[in-house]
C-alpha cells in the first residue's frame, strides 16, 4: 500500500485513518479472550472454540505438558482443566495476536520480528509485576502485549518508511515524533483508538497510552503500578537497539527498586528471555526464525553504560532532599490544597503549553466548567466541613472519570475546569456525557447518617481550529457562558457549545437537562 507524504498535520491524519479503516482486521478472538473473565473457565473456552487454530495450539501444548496420561487430551476444555485457566489464556492471548497480525499485508518475517517483539515486551512486563505487584501480573502481560498493536498497523500502511526511513534515524526513543511528521499520529495513538473500540478496560487502554512516558524520578504507589509497563516499553520495536538513555532508566530503576529481587540486571533480563523464549516455543513452530531480541538488550547494556548509570543514581539519591524542598514549593504555589487538583494558576500555566502545542499540530481541544448545584445551601445546612467534604468527593470522580493525561483544576469555590486536548467535537459530548452521569447524583456521605446528593451544571466547549491567537481566557469565557446558560435552563444538565475563533464567542450547539 503506498502513502504520499503531505504538508498539513490535520490532513495526513486524515488520510492515515482512511487508509487504516481499509484494512481488513478481525480482532474476534483476541477480543474474546481479552474479555474473558479468569475466575470463570466457561466463557474462555468458547473464546477458544471461535478458532480452530487457537483450539488446535491449546490441544498441543495440553498434551505436550501430558506425556504420562495414557489418553490423549481431545477436548478443549479438558484442555483448560489439565493447563489451568491462567496458564491457557497467557497462551491464548499470544495466539490469537498472531493471528490478527497475520491479516496484515506484511512480510512473514517482519510479522515474526513484530509479534516476538510482542512476546518479549509481554513477559518484561509479567516477570517485574509479579516481584513488585503480583495481583497486577495478568494485567501487565496483556498491556505489554498490546502496547504496540498499532505499530503492526502503521506498518501495513506505509511499510517502506518503517523498512528505511526510521531504522536509518539514530535515537529510535523519537519514533513518535517520526511517526507524528509523516502521518499525523502515531503508533500509540492508532493502538489505543483501536482498543477503545474493542471496548478494553480502560486501565490497560491508558497504560498504553503513556508506555513510554518515562518518570524523572521513582516515588510513590503509581510509579511501582506502572513500572512493568513502562520497563516493557523500553524492549525492542522491531530490531532497534536500546539508546545509552533508555538502558540508564533500566539501570537506575534497577537499582532503586528491582535489586531486592534478582541478583543483578543480567539475571533479570535473563529471566525475561527465558519466558520469553519459553512462550515461543510453545506457540510457534521450532523451525520459526526469530531474532535474539533479548540479547540485543543485553548487550546494549555495557559494563560502562552501567557503572556510569549506577553513578547517576545514586548523585540523584543525593540531590533528592533538596528537590524535595522545591518541588513542595512549587506544588503549593500551582495545586489546590484541598482537593489535590491544579488551582487556577496551575491550570493556566499546563493549558497554555497545551493549546500551543494543538495550534502547532493543527488538532481540536475540548473545554469544559462545572459548578456545583446548590452548594451555598449544603454549606448553609451543614457547615462548611460538609462543602469540603463535596468538593473532594467531586475531584476524585473527576479524576476517575477522565484520563490522566486530561488537565483538572479547582477554580474557585464550587467551580472546576477541564481541558482535554486532541478531541473531536463528538468524542467530548461522550467524554462529557459519560462524566456528568458518573458523577451527578451520587450520594456524598457528609456525616454519620447524612448523605448529600451531588448535582452540577456543566459547559462544554470544542474548539476544532485552535490557532496562535486563541487564548486560554477566551475559551473559559466562553465555557464559562455556556455553564451559566445551563444555570438558567434550570441546572443539573450539560450544554455544549462550539467556538467560532472568528467571533470569539461559542455557538450553543445543544442543552440538556437530567433529573
Amino acid at each position: 500500500m503506498s502513502f504520499e507524504p503531505i504538508a498539513n498535520t490535520r490532513a495526513k491524519r486524515a488520510q492515515t485513518r482512511k487508509r487504516l479503516g481499509q484494512l481488513a482486521i478481525e480482532p474476534g478472538p483476541l477480543i474474546a479472550v481479552l474479555n474473558a473473565p479468569t475466575d470463570d473457565p466457561q466463557p474462555l473456552i468458547r473464546a477458544l472454540n471461535m478458532s480452530p487454530a487457537l483450539a488446535a495450539r491449546v490441544l498441543s501444548i495440553a498434551n505436550s505438558a501430558a506425556t504420562r496420561r495414557l489418553h490423549e487430551i481431545s477436548t478443549v476444555e479438558r484442555a483448560v482443566l489439565q493447563l489451568g485457566t491462567n496458564t491457557v489464556r497467557t497462551v491464548a492471548l499470544a495466539q490469537s495476536l498472531r493471528v490478527l497480525m497475520r491479516s496484515m499485508t506484511l512480510p512473514p518475517e517482519t510479522l515474526d520480528t513484530l509479534w516476538s517483539s510482542a512476546i518479549l515486551k509481554a513477559n518484561a512486563a509479567q516477570v517485574i509485576a509479579e516481584v513488585l505487584r503480583p495481583d497486577h501480573a495478568e494485567v501487565c502481560y496483556t498491556i505489554g502485549l498490546l502496547q504496540d498493536l498499532g505499530l503492526t498497523m502503521l506498518m501495513a500502511v506505509d511499510p517502506i518508511f518503517y523498512a528505511h526511513e526510521i531504522e536509518d534515524r539514530l535515537d529510535p526513543s523519537s519514533w513518535r515524533e517520526q511517526e507524528y511528521d509523516r502521518f499525523g499520529l502515531s503508533h500509540i495513538d492508532v493502538g489505543t483508538r483501536l482498543l477503545d473500540g474493542y471496548q478494553v478496560p480502560e486501565e490497560i487502554i491508558l497504560a498504553v497510552r503513556h508506555h513510554h512516558d518515562l518518570p524523572t524520578d521513582f516515588e510513590g504507589e503509581h510509579l511501582e503500578a506502572m513500572l512493568p509497563v513502562l520497563t516493557a516499553g523500553l524492549m525492542p520495536h522491531l530490531n532497534e537497539p536500546m539508546t545509552q538513555a533508555q538502558s540508564g532508566w533500566l539501570a537506575a530503576v534497577y537499582e532503586r527498586l528491582l535489586a531486592p529481587h534478582f541478583p543483578s540486571l543480567e539475571k533479570m533480563l535473563q529471566a525475561i528471555r527465558r519466558r520469553a523464549n519459553q512462550m515461543m516455543t510453545n506457540t510457534i513452530p521450532a523451525a520459526a526464525a526469530w531474532p535474539d531480541l533479548p540479547n540485543r538488550v543485553a548487550e546494549t547494556l555495557t559494563s560502562d553504560v552501567m557503572r556510569v548509570s549506577v553513578k547517576l543514581s545514586q548523585l540523584e539519591q543525593q540531590i533528592t532532599q533538596k528537590r524535595s524542598s522545591l518541588l513542595a514549593l512549587r506544588e503549593e504555589a500551582l495545586s489546590d490544597p484541598l482537593t489535590k487538583l491544579l488551582n487556577r494558576r496551575g491550570f493556566a500555566r499546563l493549558a497554555e503549553k497545551r493549546l500551543q502545542a494543538a495550534a502547532e499540530g493543527a488538532y481540536p481541544v475540548c473545554c469544559m466548567l462545572l459548578d456545583l448545584d446548590g452548594f451555598k445551601l449544603i454549606n448553609d445546612e451543614h457547615g462548611h466541613d460538609a462543602g469540603d467534604i463535596m468538593l473532594r468527593a467531586l475531584a476524585k470522580l473527576l479524576r476517575r472519570s477522565v484520563s490522566k493525561r486530561d488537565i483538572i483544576a479547582r477554580m474557585g469555590g464550587d467551580e472546576f475546569a477541564i481541558l482535554i486536548s486532541d478531541i473531536s467535537s463528538r468524542d467530548a459530548r461522550k467524554v462529557a456525557n459519560r462524566l456528568f452521569h458518573s458523577c451527578n447524583g451520587c450520594r456524598v456521605a457528609i456525616k454519620e447518617g447524612v448523605g448529600v446528593e451531588l448535582h452540577m451544571s456543566v459547559g462544554v466547549l470544542s474548539c476544532n481550529a485552535v490557532t496562535q491567537d486563541v487564548r486560554l481566557e477566551t475559551l473559559l469565557s466562553a465555557t464559562d457562558q455556556l455553564m451559566y446558560t445551563r444555570k438558567k435552563a434550570g441546572k443539573r444538565g450539560v450544554t455544549f457549545g462550539e467556538f467560532d475563533p472568528a467571533q470569539h464567542h461559542p455557538r450553543d450547539s445543544s442543552q440538556r437537562r437530567a433529573g
